[in-house]
């Protein structure tokens, strides 16, 4: 009991012990700040300092700054070799840039003469072909049948009462003519007239006309036949006049081509020699 008696006063004597040096702690430092503010007018001169390291320290300080420089090269060489590489790759992309467009410029031309290569070859075959078909023609043409008047005459009947009128066909080309038809036809009219083509007599059938062959029309225009006197007497007297209007149309043994020939004539006289045909223009043309 007594111990604890004991343990309370120590406690309470160093709590007043702590107490006392906290005061005058601080009226120290009250003091001294007061004599902090007051100005001081004889403070003392400053010598120089001179720090004085040992070698120890030195040499750390110099590993220190060399390994800082060696860091600061290290740093400035990756750098610049960073920057060595990105013109590298910036030259290499503009060199893959140059050869993509030469590469496609090569595509486009070498396409642009394949184009070119084979409107040759085609122009060529078109050629070919066209210089065969202009020889097939040639042939054809050359060979093929041509049938035409070879022959047309008059003679006057007795008594002057009409005439005798006798036209020839000849096939003249080398192979023979095929589905011949014709449509001729003698009369008598002031003036040739284009009309006189639809006029025509019905189309005759004469089937095929061999090579060197012919094939012939006569026919009469005379008092006998008909015809009037008067028709008669304008022709001596040239008011009217005998025409002979002939329409062709045939095939060659080469095809289904058709060709068309037409003619026409005028019976006139010739003086003292009698009575003959002359050609009269038309506007119909040979195929």
């Amino acid at each position: 009991m007594f111990k604890r008696y004991w343990i309370i006063a120590a406690a309470f004597g160093l709590a007043l012990s702590t107490s006392g040096q906290a005061q005058e702690q601080a009226e120290s430092a009250q003091g001294k700040a007061g004599e902090q503010s007051q100005p001081s007018y004889d403070l003392p001169l400053p010598f120089p300092v001179e720090i004085i390291e040992d070698q120890a320290a030195t040499d750390a300080r110099n590993s220190r700054e060399n390994e800082s420089q060696n860091n600061e090269i290290a740093d400035l060489e990756a750098q610049q070799g960073m920057n060595a590489a990105t013109q590298a790759i910036k030259d290499a992309t503009l060199d893959m840039r140059d050869y993509a467009l030469a590469s496609t410029v090569a595509v486009w031309v070498g396409t642009a003469l394949l184009f070119y290569t084979l409107w040759l070859s085609r122009s060529a075959n078109n050629a070919a072909h066209t210089a065969v078909r202009v020889t097939r023609e040639i042939g054809e043409a050359q060979t093929r049948a041509y049938i035409g008047m070879d022959n047309l005459t008059a003679s006057v009947e007795p008594g002057n009462t009409g005439f005798q009128l006798y036209a020839r066909f000849f096939n003249q080309g080398q192979t023979p003519a095929r589905e011949v038809y014709w449509q001729a036809q003698f009369y008598t009219a002031q003036e040739f007239s284009e009309e006189v083509w639809g006029n025509l007599a019905e189309p005759i059938y004469r089937g095929s006309i061999p090579v060197a062959d012919e094939s012939y029309i006569d026919a009469t225009i005379s008092t006998s036949s008909g015809d009037s006197r008067k028709d008669i007497d304008d022709v001596f007297s040239g008011d009217q006049h005998v025409f002979f209007a002939y329409h062709l149309r045939y095939q060659s043994i080469f095809g289904v081509k058709e060709f068309e020939s037409f003619g026409v004539s005028k019976l006139i006289r010739r003086g003292d020699d009698g009575w003959a045909f002359a050609a009269v223009p038309t506007e119909r043309k040979d195929t």
